[in-house]
């Protein structure tokens, strides 16, 4: 049986890291037409983000279901701050059998399928690479807001060889 990430969920979200005067700034864009959509733009950028690096780009709780089929898994959507509850999917609370190591988790008893909840991303002090990627990818998504590709990622091809280097497989 391997590890499997079973699904996420996102609570307690933080700010954005890019702000709208930034990506404005970015695009050099003096008008206020295209703000509400910019707004939008911003944070599906950072998703887009996140969702290929597996990292928590802005401070939040996670929760994560897991199937543990090997000994160790690293943790979706770090970088981890603290762990805040381990259940089984059924409840019943396993706190203490398993070991946080650095942002691996490892199961001592034999359980297959758990609930991981704990606060994840940066302490407001996101570096500088992932917010230019953020605006990058704003700017890639407001140029081609309409356009009908066949790309595989919605990741735009500059920004994911920015990123790359920090991509994080669980």
């Amino acid at each position: 049986m391997d590890n499997l990430v079973l699904d996420t969920t996102f609570t307690n979200e933080g700010a954005e890291p890019v702000t709208l005067l930034d990506v404005k700034g970015w695009l050099k864009i003096d008008v206020t037409d295209d703000d509400a959509l910019l707004t939008e733009l911003i944070t599906t950028a950072r998703q887009d983000c996140e969702a290929y690096l597996n990292i928590s780009l802005i401070e939040r709780t996670v929760t994560a279901f897991l199937q543990i089929g090997l000994e160790e898994m690293r943790l979706p959507y770090g970088p981890v701050k603290e762990v805040t509850a381990v259940t089984s999917i059924d409840g019943v609370t396993v706190i203490e059998s398993f070991i946080m190591k650095y942002e691996s988790f490892k199961a001592i008893d034999p359980i297959t399928e758990i609930k991981v909840v704990y606060e994840a991303g940066f302490n407001g002090n996101l570096p500088r690479h992932f917010k230019t990627a953020i605006l990058k990818q704003t700017a890639w998504q407001y140029e081609h807001r309409g356009d009908d590709t066949d790309a595989t990622s919605s990741l735009s091809p500059e920004v994911m060889r920015q990123l790359k280097p920090h991509r994080r497989v669980t």
